[in-house]
C-alpha cells in the first residue's frame, strides 16, 4: 500500500535534487487529481479507500514539495501561499 508512495516520493526527490526544472503547482495538482480519479475507478470499496488514502498522502507530499521549491528559489511567504492556492484551485476543480 505505501510502497508505491515511497517509490513516487523517492523519484520526485531525485528529480528535485538533480536540478531538473521544478514542477508547477498546476502540474502537481493534476497528478493528484489523476490519482483521485484512478482511486474512484476501483471496483472494490476497500481498494478505493486504500487508493484514496494514497492520494491524500500524495497531496500532502506535493504541498510540502511546493514549500521546499519556494525555499530553494527564495520565494516570499506570499509567493508560497499563492503557489499553494494555485494547487488548491486545480485540485478543487478536478472532479475527485
Amino acid at each position: 500500500m505505501m510502497k508505491p508512495l515511497i517509490i513516487l516520493s523517492l523519484l520526485l526527490t531525485i528529480l528535485f535534487i538533480s536540478g531538473c526544472s521544478d514542477p508547477t503547482p498546476e502540474e502537481l495538482a493534476k497528478k493528484s487529481c489523476d490519482c483521485y480519479k484512478e482511486a474512484k475507478s476501483k471496483n472494490n470499496p476497500d481498494n478505493q479507500i486504500n487508493e484514496t488514502e494514497k492520494c491524500n498522502n500524495q497531496v500532502e507530499y506535493y504541498l510540502s514539495l511546493l514549500d521546499d521549491i519556494g525555499k530553494k528559489n527564495d520565494w516570499t511567504t506570499q509567493q508560497i501561499h499563492d503557489a499553494r492556492n494555485r494547487f488548491d484551485n486545480v485540485l478543487n476543480n478536478c472532479n475527485k
